[in-house]
């Protein structure tokens, strides 16, 4: 059986040869945090640990894919430094779940203060203003996209919407956030867009171009390209 985030982080702590408490103070983590996760780690949480243990694998916690050590980190004896983020990442503009209805708002009126989050870009990547992190909420996506998953998305101009067929985006129409694979594309001659879920289980669904008011391509799940 696959092991969970859970498991995973524990295996990190063994491999540190640290106590679980050690660890959840060192984090700056209440007492017992990690034996209360049940189905995944907050963005914020994530951060804090990513922070003080650099060369934490991200996608290998998440998603169990790859080594549990990067490898630029672990063959060098570098330390971390309390300026790694600033020097290595990008800020880019993040919507968790818990601020999808406060992000849908601000595209209606004007736009409100969001979050940030620290982002490595990939080689040629400008991680500039049109690119957003967004938490995924549910299963829809999946087996690709697994629940609580950051996925870095890159605005699309309303005037290329016409263009994007079969890739995922998030999309924002009427009052919804959603994640979803354009299926069709029929905004050139019939105005709509239908979009589905790549879980079986789910089903799709049609969106009417008046009714849209913003699209991202997703582009990677943090260090992991969508197909």
């Amino acid at each position: 059986m696959e092991n969970s985030v859970k498991q995973r982080l524990i295996l990190f702590i063994k491999n540190k040869n640290i106590s679980q408490s050690k660890f959840e103070k060192a984090v700056g983590l209440s007492n017992g945090f990690v034996n209360n996760i049940s189905k995944g780690i907050g963005a914020d949480k994530l951060q804090k640990i990513l922070c003080v243990y650099p060369d934490l694998n991200q996608n290998w916690l998440l998603t169990g894919e790859g080594e549990m050590l990067l490898s630029d980190v672990t063959k060098s004896d570098a330390k971390y430094k309390g300026t790694y983020l600033n020097e290595n990442l990008t800020m880019v503009r993040y919507v968790p779940i818990g601020a999808a209805a406060s992000f849908v708002e601000s595209l209606w009126n004007e736009e409100k203060e969001m979050g940030s989050i620290g982002v490595l870009a990939e080689e040629g990547e400008e991680l500039n203003d049109d690119y957003v992190v967004f938490q995924v909420n549910g299963d829809s996506m999946e087996p690709g996209i697994h629940d609580k998953s950051l996925i870095l998305a890159k605005r699309i101009d309303e005037g290329q919407w016409e263009q994007y067929e079969g890739c995922v985006v998030v999309i924002v129409y009427e009052n919804i956030l959603t994640v979803k694979r354009i299926k069709e594309n029929r905004l050139y001659a019939q105005n709509f867009l239908v979009l589905s879920a790549d879980n079986p289980g789910h089903g799709e669904r049609r969106v009417e171009r008046c009714d849209i008011r913003g699209m991202w391509k997703a582009e990677r799940i943090i260090s992991q390209r969508i197909m």
